[in-house]
């Protein structure tokens, strides 16, 4: 299993296959793997689902896992952010025109900012770009195309902490996850790049976005995994995901 541990001395055995639930999962970074991200990866980032590398912009820092402690990058808050490399369009189920979507990551915030951005192309806040998860004035926030600033987590997440965090969407529903736990939901319409006019889905972490929640900054923070798949995953598929690798970040 990707990153499992067996003992609270074994150091993490990374492989190609992911310890999280695989129904509909269509992009997967694991920075806890050499398979997915290592020291000497430099710039790019292999999605383990094998849909969609990605490059890393401004060199962030990476730290290599050792025991029970996760690999992550860092982030800074400035210039530095991820994105997607292949549009996830032909991905989604049915390929194209699906709303229907789940989006997770393992985050550690250390302060304000973007984690989540969706972009209809591979350069982040310009054409078809929105903020999907965000840390607005200490809170986290949900949304999906065009519904604003979405809504808060009911769920509080300090600094300085990992959290598994993100959002399901069924169709018509958007429901926020703490770390397994339903932190809020909203009945919204969504649109996709795809419905609105774009020819491509990706992905950014930790870029600034201009539709935003709130804030739109840049995100200070780190980054051990992100997990997108095709479905609404169910409340007892996130809490197997978060519970397969709350050992990893000492949660």
């Amino acid at each position: 299993m990707l990153g499992r541990i067996s003992s609270s001395t074994s150091p993490i055995k990374p492989s190609k296959s992911s310890d999280v639930v695989r129904e509909g999962l269509i992009c997967c970074y694991e920075f806890s793997t050499p398979g997915s991200y290592s020291s000497s990866a430099g710039s790019t980032v292999t999605d383990l689902i094998g849909n969609s590398n990605a490059s890393l912009q401004n060199s962030p820092a990476y730290t290599s896992p050792v025991g029970q402690t996760a690999g992550y990058l860092q982030f800074n808050g400035t210039n530095q952010y991820l994105v997607t490399q292949t549009n996830l369009n032909s991905k989604l189920s049915p390929a194209n025109t699906s709303t229907i979507i789940s989006v997770f990551v393992w985050v550690y915030m250390s302060d304000n900012g973007v984690i989540v951005s969706e972009l209809g192309q591979t350069t982040p806040n310009t054409g078809w770009h929105d903020s999907q998860i965000e840390r607005v004035a200490g809170t986290v926030r949900f949304s999906v195309y065009n519904n604003g600033t979405g809504f808060a987590s009911s769920i509080a997440t300090s600094t300085n902490t990992w959290y598994y965090i993100g959002f399901t969407y069924d169709g018509s529903t958007l429901t926020g996850y703490v770390n397994g736990a339903s932190a809020g939901s909203a009945a919204y319409s969504r649109q996709t790049p795809f419905n609105n006019g774009s020819t491509a889905l990706h992905y950014g972490l930790a870029n600034n976005d201009s539709t935003n929640l709130g804030d739109g900054t840049y995100a200070n923070c780190r980054i051990g995994a992100f997990h997108v798949y095709n479905t609404a995953i169910s409340t007892t598929q996130v809490l197997s995901n978060f519970n397969a690798q709350r050992s990893r970040y000492g949660v």
